[in-house]
């Protein structure tokens, strides 16, 4: 296993993923995406211990009936370094066909499996075989992630889901959606609980004062209609489709690309989709490429659009540069002085990124529209970099801020990465009394400290800026408390030294 993956083998990155949920409206240790909120525990249950867990919190096992949501709890998992896989809401249903765990078939609605070759493999009836369920195998054997079955009283960790999540996906995956004003109903309500004729759940007007339906059936057009788990925001479903083969994550639509070519030529079959190579600017878009990538190749590399061709520092494909974001992931190997001047996920690394020479040939990763940017701000003439000659090492090294204060300072957080053996500059002074410190959470059986240490001595927040906070900790979901208080603070963070 590649050095960068094993750093995660005994700790785990914690994140919150600000996406269509509002974050005051997840349970505590949950993570917020497409009108669902997500929880990755740290125990081990078998498969109907982990589904009462969930349900104890009014959730349900997970369950990723389209792409996207498959390709981001992909994504996340694959950092834990945990390798016997995550029990998901999918079981036995009638004549040995898959069920999600809200009791639909699979093949309903969303047509979204990934299941691998040969599998479900349930038992026929009158045989001895156990039950089996379904997982996300993640061992060092199995590096797809695909999904398999195995006796469901195997102990394993899973993930459970609070809200519909899928709803507008499902929808948006019909070939062109268009609103029928007999599935509007005149009440005002909405969702399965308040079908039409046919049994068919009630829509909103897309095109109205009041195009979402809340999570309790009611159209209308607030946050608590439109942003929360469970809610359908019917306006998002007019706007156009990504293209075929692309996915959306938010406004902005990314593909896999399989052909293997140079970075120019690369860039130009973007181009001709009307896009740019992928530029990865803010974790959110890391994990859910990561997840397309091993969703689609996932013992191959991948262009993304960073580069220095043409000049001395990097940029990527919009001109933005690099050392102006926050979220960066260098791995261990990436050269700094290196001729290499075009930038590639390195599977080996566990998806981290590798400098290379442009001429080679790579799969790619393609972009159309803006990305998650929030992460890039401009930077401030009164913010000082500290110089560095050595490439920056996402889990060995914490980042420094250094800020000068004074009037009309900034108080973005500029993130470099101080030289090895180098000696770290002086703290910056306190922060103004209303900014938030993110917190260092604790873990499971109280060794979060303990583990943090044995990770880099510290820890350490990666990111920067309102949508990321990435603590070293124990498990998928510790520092999410500290990021919600963040998050309803609206407040930058600042890294105490």
């Amino acid at each position: 296993m590649a050095p960068a993956f094993l750093a995660f083998s005994n700790v785990a990155l914690a994140i919150v993923l600000n996406i269509g949920v509002s974050v005051s409206q997840c349970p505590d240790q949950s993570i917020a995406f497409n009108h669902a909120c997500y929880e990755f525990p740290v125990e081990e249950l078998g498969y109907e211990d982990a589904r009462n867990y969930c349900e104890r919190l009014n959730g349900t096992l997970a369950m990723p009936k389209t792409a996207v949501v498959d390709a981001f709890i992909v994504g996340i998992i694959q950092y834990s370094g945990y390798e016997d896989g995550y029990w998901i809401g999918v079981e036995q249903g009638e004549n040995n066909e898959p069920m999600w765990s809200d009791g639909t078939p699979t093949g309903t609605a969303c047509h979204h499996t990934a299941f691998s070759l040969g599998e479900p493999h349930f038992p026929a009836p009158l045989t001895r075989m156990p039950p089996q369920c379904v997982h996300i195998r993640t061992s060092e054997i199995w590096k797809d992630f695909l999904w398999m079955t195995e006796t469901c009283w195997e102990s394993k960790r899973f993930v459970c889901q609070f809200g519909a999540g899928d709803q507008p996906e499902c929808l948006a995956e019909r070939s062109v959606f268009t609103q029928d004003p007999a599935r509007i109903r005149p009440d005002g309500r909405c969702g399965p609980d308040f079908p039409v004729e046919g049994g068919v759940p009630g829509e909103c007007d897309a095109t109205g004062r009041t195009p979402c339906c809340s999570a309790d059936g009611q159209c209308g057009s607030s946050e608590l209609h439109c942003d929360c788990p469970g809610c359908i925001d019917y306006s998002l479903l007019i706007v156009p489709d990504c293209p075929p083969g692309y996915h959306k994550l938010r406004d902005t639509c990314y593909g896999v690309k399989q052909a293997l070519v140079n970075y120019t030529m690369a860039e130009s079959a973007c181009a001709e989709d009307g896009g740019t190579l992928a530029m990865p600017k803010h974790m959110e878009t890391d994990f859910f490429l990561i997840g397309l990538m091993i969703r689609a190749a996932p013992e191959d590399d991948f262009w993304i659009g960073i580069d220095n061709r043409h000049l001395e520092y990097h940029t990527f494909a919009d001109g933005t540069m690099l050392a102006d974001c926050a979220f960066v992931k260098w791995s261990e190997t990436a050269q700094a002085d290196s001729p290499q001047k075009c930038i590639m996920y390195d599977r080996e690394s566990g998806y981290f990124w590798s400098d290379r020479s442009c001429t080679e040939e790579r799969k790619y990763l393609c972009q159309i529209g803006p990305g998650i940017t929030e992460d890039c701000p401009t930077v401030p003439t009164t913010t000082r970099r500290i110089p560095t000659s050595d490439p920056p090492s996402w889990t060995t090294r914490p980042p420094v801020v250094e800020t000068t204060q004074g009037q009309g300072a900034s108080t973005v957080p500029v993130w470099t990465w101080p030289r090895l053996g180098s000696t770290p500059p002086p703290p910056p002074p306190p922060p103004p009394s209303n900014t938030f410190i993110p917190l260092t959470m604790p873990g499971q059986g109280g060794q979060a400290g303990a583990q943090e240490q044995d990770a880099g001595g510290t820890g350490a927040v990666v990111g920067g800026s309102v949508g990321t906070v990435a603590t070293v900790g124990v498990g998928v979901g510790v520092g999410v408390l500290a990021y919600k208080k963040f998050m309803l603070a609206k407040v930058a963070p600042i890294v105490a030294a």
